[in-house]
């Protein structure tokens, strides 16, 4: 964001040099616009998103996401990089787990991160990038923030009904029970 800001600066200072030595030959908005466009054609910048199955973990469970790759500007797929790296980064930002995914025949990235058993409780964050993106500054990388929580520790109310209540912890639902995380709390 930093780079086009300056970029734009760049060329504004650019137009107002130029039209001051030429009065007759002045850019107009629309060729400002066009050669913008260019510049984001010529050197598309990626970004990449993640859906994942819960915000919520225990040690042991497996993590599964599915990574999209697009371009920053245009929001459409963009397939520049063959592989997605996703990090599992624990509370004190050291590297838990790394994980190199290769798009698939559907030009698409999924998979998973089995947790370890033996994880302390607390909350963690997700980094998902590209080679490509880390010779830009690190907040284009994306970022999610988990909870892995240890068996017991947590509160969980039951409850005997078949609709969902609105609510911010996770549903799990049990035969005819439903059991709400409640991690607000």
């Amino acid at each position: 964001m930093k780079k086009t800001i300056s970029f734009l600066i760049v060329l504004a200072a650019a137009q107002l040099v130029y039209s001051q030595n030429t009065m007759s030959d002045t850019m107009s908005s629309d060729m400002i616009q066009n050669k913008m466009v260019k510049q984001l054609s010529l050197f598309p910048k990626e970004k990449v998103h993640l859906h994942i199955d819960r915000s919520v973990y225990m040690p042991g469970d497996t993590l599964w996401f599915k990574a999209y790759l697009v371009h920053s500007s245009f929001h459409i797929p963009l397939s520049l990089s063959r592989y997605v790296y996703v990090d599992l980064v624990n509370p004190f930002g050291e590297l838990v787990k790394k994980i190199k995914i290769r798009e698939d025949e559907r030009m698409m990235f999924h998979g998973c991160i089995p947790i370890p058993g033996q994880i302390a409780a607390g909350d963690y964050t997700l980094r998902a990038y590209t080679k490509y993106m880390l010779f830009e500054e690190e907040q284009h990388l994306f970022r999610r923030d988990i909870r892995i929580s240890l068996p017991g520790k947590e509160k969980f109310t039951e409850l005997r009904s078949t609709s969902l209540p609105a609510s911010k912890g996770n549903v799990i639902k049990l035969g005819s029970n439903l059991l709400i995380h409640s991690y607000y709390s």
